[in-house]
């Protein structure tokens, strides 16, 4: 069926434009609120426990395998999200807003937590691992290419410019770096980087680094 507007509890197989929706599957919502919907299009509203579906813009929970486009989104499993707030995504593709706990995820801007395997483009991000992040601040990322931003604890990545602090194995153009390990900085402050090639900056506790122009030695 297709229902405009109301209140809807337990719809299946139908596509709805505005309204409060619970418990819908395999719909395409377009406006309202939304719990507990599967294999559905959403493009605005508040979804909770959506699975295979499309969000374009509002508060999601639980999606899985969607493409949210605009929204708060928590536990979105393969989903493409565009702007909004996300928390606990996993293989999906976001844009903008706060990410926490983002696996295989595309980051455009926002805040990200615990995101692995993504790019991250502006943001803040904790614990990101296999990602590119272009601006924001990093924690705990891990094989990841960073443009700008601060950096804590990141493995394996490429940043151009931040406040680097635990960085593994990566390319530090300009910023801060602190315990930053075989990577390569361009310039900033680096303190305790091994097997690292440093440009310029300052090197505190840095072991098997070819540096130029460093102040602080090895």
């Amino acid at each position: 069926m297709e229902v405009k507007g109301g209140v809807f509890d337990r719809i299946d197989r139908m596509e709805l434009k505005p309204g409060v929706c619970d418990r819908i599957d395999r719909m395409d919502v377009k406006a309202g609120v939304c719990d507990r919907i599967d294999r559905m299009d959403v493009q605005a509203g508040i979804c909770d426990c959506i699975d295979r579906m499309e969000v374009k813009a509002g508060v999601c929970g639980r999606i899985d395998r969607m493409d949210v486009k605009a929204g708060v989104c928590d536990l979105i499993d393969r989903m493409e999200v565009k702007a909004g707030v996300c928390d606990r995504i996993d293989r999906m593709d976001v844009k903008a807003g706060v990410c926490e706990r983002i696996d295989r995820m595309d980051v455009k801007a926002g805040v990200c937590d615990r995101i692995d395997r993504m790019n991250v483009k502006a943001g803040v991000c904790d614990r990101i691992d296999r990602m590119d992040v272009k601006a924001g601040v990093c924690d705990r990322v891990d094989r990841i290419d960073v443009k700008a931003g601060d950096c804590d604890r990141i493995d394996r990545m490429e940043v151009k410019a931040d406040d680097c602090d635990r960085i593994y194995r990566m390319d530090v153009k300009a910023g801060v770096c602190d315990r930053i390990d075989r990577m390569e900085v361009k310039a900033g402050d680096c303190d305790r980087i091994d097997r690292t090639e440093v440009m310029t900056g300052v090197n505190y506790f840095t072991e098997r680094i070819v540096l130029t122009g460093c102040t602080e030695g090895v």
